[in-house]
């Protein structure tokens, strides 16, 4: 998607929005292929409002209803990359209401996918997570948290890597 990939909160930092609510309908009403279904759009939301400052709370309640949406692997609009993206900005939002241990299960489901699915995309929606702890308050569930983000991009990087050079 146009919007929630490549938007950065720095290049907003002098625009006002009336409303955060707004901008989630713009990122999920955003013309391209990203938001032909309903669930697409509820993620869509959820990753825009991920990058947004003091947005935890609207952005969990996204987050959370395109995770469950995303449960039904038989859908014929599944995709095992927006659930990874959904299961990510679900954990940021937790960390955004400073539950560590919260984002930890939104995530394990992300660090059980088979290296075959862990894309681009996938590892970045995780570094995303693990920049979001990095502005938390230290813990021992976040240094573990930390310590399972790191082992799983690597990973994936690694795999990345190979896959690209043959």
């Amino acid at each position: 998607m146009w919007f929630s990939r490549f938007w950065k909160p720095a290049r907003f930092r002098h625009t006002r929005l009336s409303s955060i609510s707004s901008l989630a309908w713009l990122a999920a009403c955003s013309p391209g292929q990203a938001t032909t279904f309903p669930i697409r759009k509820l993620y869509c939301a959820a990753d825009a409002l991920a990058w947004l400052p003091g947005q935890a709370g609207i952005c969990r309640r996204y987050a959370e209803e395109a995770v469950e949406a995303y449960q039904d692997v038989s859908a014929p609009d599944w995709s095992f990359s927006f659930q990874a993206g959904s299961r990510t900005d679900l954990a940021i939002a937790r960390l955004g209401n400073g539950e560590v241990g919260g984002a930890a299960e939104a995530l394990a489901p992300v660090f059980e996918l088979p290296p075959g699915q862990r894309t681009n995309p996938v590892i970045q929606s995780v570094h995303r997570v693990h920049a979001a702890l990095n502005r938390a308050p230290p813990s021992v569930n976040g240094r573990t948290l930390k310590a399972e983000i790191e082992n799983f991009t690597d990973l994936g990087e690694e795999i990345f890597l190979a896959t690209r050079a043959n």
